[in-house]
């Protein structure tokens, strides 16, 4: 939806327990969780749009349980962006797996950001402007971005799934006295799991280029880690060391290694989400050494030769498909 400006302040979200009984009670650890993660959701809401935002609560109402987050921003024009933003951030679906290759894309980030900036200044100017933001395609675009919303949200609809006493939840918005200016967002207890991640793994990145200065090989036979300096990333990495081949030529003294020795070779990162939605690095693995280089020499691998031709048969193969296609 495109978001104009009202006279209206809207700047409230109503999160409502739904029980499968009649009572107003909810277990403290749980509802405790619940709270934490939606508050760290709206937090990296914030963060991503460079909203600076004061988060208060309001008394719990009955009727299942209700608890009203109120936003309150500097320019007040805001508080409805925010509260539709978040809003839409916190009941977007996600897959249930977290497919996104990379870190939320700084560029896209700084492009939300700007576009709030020139709201802030055509508001400054005119208090009040015919400029809009489309609210709901930034929400999705952060609900499917944000490694960090993925987790938390997951985490919420998580620690509700495993309280049976919660038959549903829905969240709508309010505006200064409480009033609903929209339906609420409805999700029931079969539906929790759509928004539950099945697994923390990410996928797999492989780096065809990779180069690594090697600083602690091993030559004992054994699943133990070699570490070395991974110059793509500026890092010093404990990595496994799977080719077999390569290992023969070191055993068999065909590679030596001094200071400063280095491989280019194809190194798989095997990547997972933190509890807070952090992206860090579980496991290295070198599959395939290209060549190895001392300073002095390169020498290429058997494998490394292969992959080299295939490499240029499928670059002559694309030219040809190229030309053929004009």
């Amino acid at each position: 939806m495109y978001y104009f400006f009202a006279p209206s302040l809207i700047n409230k979200i109503e999160l409502h327990y739904f029980f499968t009984d009649d009572s107003h009670q909810m277990d403290a650890f749980v509802r405790n969780k619940s709270e934490t993660e939606i508050l760290a959701i709206i937090r990296e809401v914030a963060t991503i749009t460079g909203i600076k935002l004061k988060v208060e609560t309001e008394p719990y109402l009955e009727g299942g349980l209700r608890e009203i987050i109120k936003f309150t921003t500097k320019n007040k024009f805001f508080a409805p962006i925010i509260t539709s933003i978040i809003s839409g951030v916190i009941t977007g679906l996600v897959q249930h797996q977290f497919t996104k290759d990379d870190e939320f894309d700084d560029l896209q980030k700084q492009k939300i950001k700007l576009e709030i900036k020139k709201l802030e200044r055509d508001l400054n100017e005119y208090e009040r402007t015919n400029s809009v933001l489309d609210t709901k395609k930034t929400a999705d675009f952060i609900s499917i971005n944000s490694s960090k919303i993925v987790k938390h949200k997951s985490n919420f609809f998580k620690s509700l799934n495993n309280y049976p006493k919660i038959s549903s939840v829905s969240f709508r918005r309010l505006n200064s006295f409480n009033a609903e200016i929209a339906l609420p967002v409805i999700i029931e207890r079969k539906d929790f799991n759509k928004y539950i991640l099945d697994t923390d793994e990410l996928p797999i990145i492989v780096d065809e280029q990779a180069e690594i200065e090697i600083i602690s090989p091993v030559l004992k036979p054994g699943s133990f880690k070699w570490k070395g300096y991974y110059s793509t990333s500026g890092e010093t990495i404990d990595f496994f060391m799977k080719d077999n081949d390569f290992k023969k030529d070191i055993t068999e003294n065909r590679i030596t290694f001094r200071n400063g020795t280095r491989i280019n070779c194809i190194l798989t990162k095997t990547r997972k989400l933190t509890e807070t939605g952090e992206i860090i690095n579980s496991s290295f693995s070198v599959i395939k050494v290209l060549s190895v280089s001392d300073g002095q020499a390169i020498i290429e691998t058997a494998h490394g030769k292969i992959y080299k031709k295939e490499r240029e048969l499928l670059k002559n193969q694309l030219a040809l498909f190229t030309q053929n296609d004009h």
